[in-house]
């Protein structure tokens, strides 16, 4: 299955490599088909392989659980979910940065400050829906599909993390893996791979917000925010962990 993966997903880039064009709203439009074809691919090979349906893939990948709420308080947790990890990953990020090399922050910051002018990178409904489509499609491959696959072949943790790596390498990021794990144990613990979604796209829009902090009299507010937010990333994790672990729809539980 993973190599079905890696190998819809190289079609899906090259694809969108050589389609793209210099206008920014067709280029953002281009990637966003590849990547949805990239799934599309993915779950074709996926049936091929294994000689099922369409129906029998999706009723493999179930949930294990899902827990009661409004969808008023899925929705805040998603919103909530999405900064944390876009603004934690920044502290992690920055955090070895001021261990290894101290003075590259300045850099980091700067770049990001110039973010906020960039006339390619526009907040507006266009990029919202793109962000939401490209990040659902992320999260039903890795997710829905991936980490339950694992999950169910490898157990819960080696499920998790192993997409985790995955996610991080498909991006050629270790903190797209941090992501990566992040959310994977968000929609463990919530049972809803929207709820991962919409924090998928909220951490991918939140780089706006980051940017938009990048102000004189700013930057020290927003150091101290990342760093807060990289704590409190790792001690949620640390919990939903303990939490899954423990619950009594965990395999091994019952």
């Amino acid at each position: 299955m993973i190599f079905a993966f890696i190998l819809a997903k190289l079609v899906a880039t090259v694809a969108g490599a050589v389609l793209a064009s210099s206008h920014s709203d067709l280029e953002r439009l281009i990637v966003t088909l590849a990547s949805i074809t990239s799934m599309v691919i993915f779950v074709l090979l996926v049936m091929l392989g294994g000689k099922q349906s369409i129906a029998q893939v999706v009723a493999a990948t179930a949930a294990l659980h899902k827990p009661k709420g409004s969808l008023f308080l899925w929705l805040a947790v998603a919103f909530v979910a999405g900064l944390a990890f876009r603004f934690g990953i920044s502290g992690v990020v920055l955090g070895v940065l001021q261990v290894v090399d101290p003075q590259s922050i300045a850099t980091e910051l700067n770049e990001l400050a110039a973010a906020r002018n960039d006339p390619t990178l526009p907040l507006d409904v266009l990029a919202f829906l793109l962000v939401l489509i490209d990040a659902t499609n992320e999260e039903i491959v890795y997710r829905r599909i991936l980490q339950t696959y694992f999950r169910a072949r490898y157990g819960l943790v080696i499920g998790v993390i192993g997409v985790a790596m995955a996610f991080g390498a498909i991006h050629a990021s270790i903190p797209a893996a941090l992501v990566g794990l992040w959310l994977g144990l968000l929609y463990l613990f919530t049972g809803r791979l929207w709820v991962a979604a919409v924090a998928h796209a909220v951490g991918n829009l939140g780089v706006f917000a980051m940017a938009a902090m990048q102000q004189p009299g700013m930057q020290g507010l927003y150091l101290v925010t990342c760093y807060v937010a990289a704590a409190l990333m790792v001690v949620t994790m640390v919990l939903i962990t303990r939490s899954i672990r423990k619950a009594p729809w965990c395999p091994g539980n019952q």
